[in-house]
């Protein structure tokens, strides 16, 4: 998995991301689980600091996620967090 980690100093909104990345989509690591499909967050959503979030591939949000998959997501926010405060985690699958 590859990626790059921000740090976001105030909120902003999903569609600010978005429209740089408009081949991917946000979604919040609070709301991924085994066998669903990512859920998109609305372009009006606010990001906040403090939390994580992905941004994926748009044909990762029809999958289910696999355990493989959450265990990619979990180990890069885990070293991510590990080194820096975090509060949002693009990745990418291979």
């Amino acid at each position: 998995m590859e990626g790059r980690v921000q740090e976001l100093k105030q909120s902003i909104q999903a569609k600010n991301i978005i429209s740089r990345n408009p081949n991917c989509f946000l979604c919040s690591s609070e709301s991924i689980g085994i066998g669903t499909c990512m859920p998109q967050l609305p372009d009006d959503e606010e990001l906040q600091p403090g939390r994580i979030y992905f941004l994926l591939p748009v044909s990762y949000s029809h999958k289910p996620v696999s355990l493989p998959d959450l265990c990619a997501l979990a180990i890069k926010a885990s070293s991510s967090l590990a080194t820096c405060s975090v509060d949002l985690c693009s990745a990418n699958f291979s």
